[in-house]
């Protein structure tokens, strides 16, 4: 149905049980969205979001004159969208195909099949880590912020313009110029 999906499913196949009962229930409620490049994301809050096709970045604008990039979310990667979502927004950074799950109708789903609970959960501990990678980042030197952005996020070399992965780590855009220079 959503041949985008599906390596979607085989990840939750591997982070546990699934049922085809399950996952048919999954794919039955799930809405696709196509988004052009550098377009905003529609978010509604308790919503999840699984990036089929494309990269997005995720700011966050609350208690900030300017929005910080707080993270890169690439294909095969899921956004859960918090019930404050006004805090948050979301951009695309290409082309994109997002699958979306609505919270109330993936808490009926969750209900009726159990043992997507914890995959559900799994799932949001990789966003925690996620953002976990993100405080790492903040801690260290610019040399050594490149060598971990590159070890957990170097695919999206090619994609991210310096201007937002100077935003991503907290530095000026000159100072990331002569950083990437040296290494």
């Amino acid at each position: 149905m959503y041949p985008l999906l599906n390596p979607f499913q085989e990840e939750l196949k591997q982070l546990g049980a699934l049922s085809n009962e399950a996952w048919q229930a999954l794919t039955e409620i799930v809405l696709e969205r196509r988004y052009g490049n550098a377009r905003a994301v529609q978010l509604d809050g308790g919503s999840m979001l699984y990036i089929g096709e494309g990269f997005i970045k995720q700011y966050a604008r609350a208690e900030r004159t300017q929005p910080s990039i707080v993270r890169f979310i690439t294909r095969g990667q899921v956004l859960f969208v918090p019930y404050d979502y006004h805090s948050i927004y979301v951009k695309t950074i290409e082309r994109s195909v997002l699958y979306y799950w609505d919270e109330y109708t993936l808490r009926q789903v969750i209900t009726a099949h159990p043992q997507l609970l914890k995959l559900y959960m799994t799932l949001r501990d990789m966003q925690e880590q996620a953002l976990d990678h993100k405080i790492l980042l903040l801690e260290e030197e610019v040399r050594h912020k490149l060598i971990l952005f590159n070890k957990y996020q170097g695919d999206l070399w090619p994609y991210v313009k310096n201007k937002d992965l100077a935003n991503f780590l907290h530095v000026s855009e000159s100072t990331l110029s002569r950083s990437k220079k040296d290494n």
